[in-house]
């Protein structure tokens, strides 16, 4: 049974937890990193969202969602574990306030119902196709732009790599990890059909298989598993055609082996296998990707930030996670109309050079949106040949002269004078084709959306051209979601959405807090030593001139009751008058 959690709007949340503190401290308190989230993002909390995850009528009600939901942001700001995040919401005072919980009794939900929750929300998504905790995000996002006064007309956005908390496996390791979880799920009757062919497989792990394994008989190896797979396959039939551990085991034979009518198997090359081929059986949904000659295997997070220079706040208006063999553009292109409904005033977007193209073109024109890009793809050519849009044609203009092109059945083409084409100074170097009394040039659609593209920062002002670079270290707080490795902590499309909506909220109450524990006191103005010393910005003479003069009388004194003849030219106070008088 769905119920609201409105324990904490009763009373002074404070009145038993800090009882017992002083007025100094109690200060402290209300003044901390904690109340304020516990303000700027629990409050805001709207279980509202989550109602769907249960069920109506009489039962048992819910735990707390939002101090749940609350803890699972509150550990994504302090980057720790579960077992650090449940210990200090059991002994900790600041903790427990963050997270509305009013006294220091029992803790109203334990680890596992805070794991129920999340598996609620995937299989929820996985069942109805809407992320709900996405909902929270832009609800909490939308409520800090209109308190805020964020401006998001200009927005920017990056893509990162998010790699899956899968074991690395090869090739002979994945085939022999997917025969052995099939094996586990076998009937008695069917294990010991298939007992004398796995045998040498399940008196021992599939790592330790692979690390008896010589790197020689790999072929050898796989020919034998193949043969293997197709035995199983004709054993089996479709009796197991509904688990989700053979429906695993068919995939991995479709992508890894090719059989013929004949049921000949033959072993499928490398180059073959696509990068959507199963990665782990931990993870059916990861992908594989290199980039910069790293290997990634899992998924690719882009991120959206508002970016107008005159705003003093600046805050993630929307991430999204995809397979990491999906195009940066393809990603954007996805979002465009989410980040329009949540921002309907965006008419500027930042990217970098490889978003352009594909589907992303026709949604920026369709939400009258300018594509800035820096960092385009693009060569750079002898001669700029420059493109532009003319209804539903393009026209091209070289340094002398300009054309309208027209479709041809692959592709476009433009038409020059010959007559000015031959006095042209960049005639040796034009791209164009010559032709008996004409020039040609032809080019593809996608160049010429390319080259209109680059030209899109040309018409906003200088001071707008590297809004981009900021998103750079929006890109680097997401690493706190990471775990030693590199690697996001949770596994699955849905769990890693999970995180970085998380993460993200986070990421924004950081800034939100830093924004307003902001020093707004004015510089005071500071003598100026830098011409008396330009290295170290204060003179050394002058420091020791103005020591002397807080040490002059005393100097004085002791210099007139022991004359330096007495006391010898060593004597301290001696070389005190000899200062005195340099000084």
């Amino acid at each position: 049974m769905f119920r609201k959690n409105e324990d904490h709007r009763q009373g002074d949340l404070f009145s038993h937890m800090l009882l017992g503190l002083t007025e100094a401290k109690y200060k402290r308190a209300i003044s901390s990193k904690e109340y304020i989230f516990y303000e700027e993002v629990f409050c805001r909390i709207d279980e509202g969202i989550f109602e769907p995850l249960f069920a109506g009528g009489r039962g048992r009600p819910n735990a707390p969602l939002n101090s749940m939901v609350a803890a699972m942001i509150l550990r994504e700001v302090r980057h720790c574990t579960y077992e650090q995040l449940f210990r200090n919401l059991d002994f900790d005072v600041l903790t427990r306030m963050a997270v509305g919980l009013t006294d220091m009794s029992e803790t109203p939900f334990c680890p596992a119902t805070l794991f129920n929750f999340q598996e609620r929300l995937v299989r929820y998504e996985q069942d109805q196709g809407s992320n709900l905790f996405e909902q929270l995000f832009h609800s909490i996002t939308g409520d800090l732009l209109e308190r805020f006064e964020v401006d998001a007309g200009i927005q920017r956005s990056d893509s990162f790599a998010a790699m899956s908390n899968i074991a690395n496996y090869g090739r002979v390791r994945l085939l022999v990890e997917v025969l052995l979880r099939l094996y586990r799920v076998l009937e008695v009757t069917d294990r010991e059909k298939v007992d004398s062919i796995l045998k040498p497989y399940t008196s021992q792990s599939s790592d330790n298989y692979v690390y008896r394994m010589d790197p020689a008989d790999l072929p050898r190896e796989l020919s034998q598993l193949a043969g293997i797979y197709i035995r199983i396959f004709q054993l089996l039939g479709k009796n197991y055609a509904e688990d989700p551990v053979y429906q695993m085991f068919e995939r991995v034979m479709a992508e890894q082996f090719e059989v013929g009518d004949d049921d000949d198997v033959r072993v499928r090359t490398p180059k073959e296998i696509g990068s959507n081929s199963l990665q782990s059986p931990d993870d059916p949904e990861a992908t594989f990707n290199a980039k910069n000659g790293k290997r990634q295997k899992g998924y690719k997070v882009n991120v959206a930030e508002t970016a107008t220079p005159e705003n003093a706040l600046n805050l993630i208006n929307d991430v999204a996670v995809a397979p990491n063999n999906v195009s940066d553009g393809t990603m954007l292109a996805d979002r465009m109309d989410t980040i329009k409904q949540h921002t309907p005033r965006l008419d500027e977007m930042h990217t970098d050079g490889g978003y352009g193209g594909g589907a992303l073109d026709p949604k920026m024109s369709e939400h009258e949106v300018l594509h800035v890009e820096t960092g385009t793809k693009m060569g750079h050519a002898r001669v700029n040949m420059i493109y532009e849009t003319a209804d539903d044609s393009y026209r091209v203009s070289c340094p002398s002269q300009t054309a309208l092109a027209e479709r041809t059945s692959k592709r476009w083409k433009a038409v020059f004078n010959d007559e000015i084409c031959r006095s042209c100074s960049h005639r040796e170097h034009c791209p164009t084709v010559q032709h008996p009394r004409k020039r040609t040039l032809y080019f593809d659609e996608s160049w010429a959306k390319a080259s209109i593209r680059s030209r899109n920062i040309e018409r906003i002002p200088e001071e707008r051209w590297k809004l981009r670079a900021n998103v750079e270290a929006t890109v680097k707080e997401f690493t706190g979601c990471f775990n030693h490795k590199g690697k996001l902590r949770v596994r699955g499309l849905e769990r890693s959405t999970l995180q970085i909506l998380a993460a993200a909220l986070a990421i924004n109450f950081g800034r939100v807090f830093r924004y307003q524990n902001r020093d707004t006191t004015p510089c005071t103005p500071q003598p100026n030593y830098q011409s008396a010393c330009p290295a170290a910005g204060v003179s050394l003479w002058g420091l020791l001139s103005a020591v002397l003069a807080l040490l002059r009388p005393i100097l004085e004194k002791m210099a007139q009751n022991h004359p330096g003849n007495e006391l010898g030219p060593k004597s301290p106070y001696y070389l005190s008058t000899a200062v005195l008088r340099t000084a």
